[in-house]
């Protein structure tokens, strides 16, 4: 294959992955009670194709874009007293959300941890888009109510739950954590060492699991 070929095969792909990230987002959207035209999804939401182990951002980057995971997944860290702490886990068809304003410097950092597809809106655009479907500012204060109330939870979860409470809560519902995350990470995100949560995935297929969980 000439290189002409390469890249003009590199730009197919990178086409068919943009409508295919488009088409997600518009699902997405539409499933929340938000229709967008196509011509403005395609103008305003900008694709990203990003390898394994690359950053959708830095703590200390300037918080510019809301950011859609079409496919792939990410995970939300940040830094407290010198300790890594994992935030939270994205996948595919979801909004990654901090609790850092748009443009504002983020105390997070995302991390892919696969080959990930992602539309990012920049705050400019992102107000074009509501003014013009308030439908899509209203469905935007909901999910960021829900993700605020969810942090809580899981603050709170810390002082009023055991790890076996905290696993039936936050991972079984999601077996693509265990999956497609590492189990390092995500036994921080319990709050529990990695022995533990292997001895929870261990026992968790034992009829008794859930009921002593509750």
């Amino acid at each position: 294959m000439s290189p002409e070929q390469r890249a003009a095969k590199i730009h197919r792909l990178s086409i068919k992955n943009s409508e295919a990230a488009h088409a997600s987002f518009m699902e997405y959207l539409s499933n929340n009670g938000v229709q967008l035209l196509s011509e403005d999804i395609v103008q305003y939401c900008k694709v990203q194709m990003l390898a394994r182990g690359s950053f959708l951002f830095k703590d200390g980057d300037l918080h510019k874009h809301l950011w859609f995971v079409s496919t792939g997944a990410v995970t939300l860290q940040t830094e407290y007293d010198g300790n890594r702490v994992v935030s939270n886990f994205y996948f595919d068809k979801m909004l990654c959300n901090t609790i850092s304003e748009l443009k504002h410097k983020t105390e997070y950092s995302a991390q892919c941890m696969e080959k990930t597809t992602v539309i990012g809106i920049k705050q400019e655009s992102l107000n074009k888009l509501c003014l013009k479907y308030p439908s899509l500012a209203e469905f935007l204060m909901k999910h960021h109510l829900q993700a605020f109330r969810f942090a809580q939870h899981r603050v709170q979860s810390f002082q009023v739950m055991s790890a076996q409470e905290r696993y039936c809560e936050y991972v079984d519902p999601y077996p693509e954590l265990l999956q497609r995350f590492n189990l390092g990470d995500v036994a921080n995100y319990l709050g529990i060492r990695q022995e533990t949560l292997s001895r929870l995935r261990r026992v968790a297929c034992r009829k008794d699991f859930y009921a002593k969980a509750w």
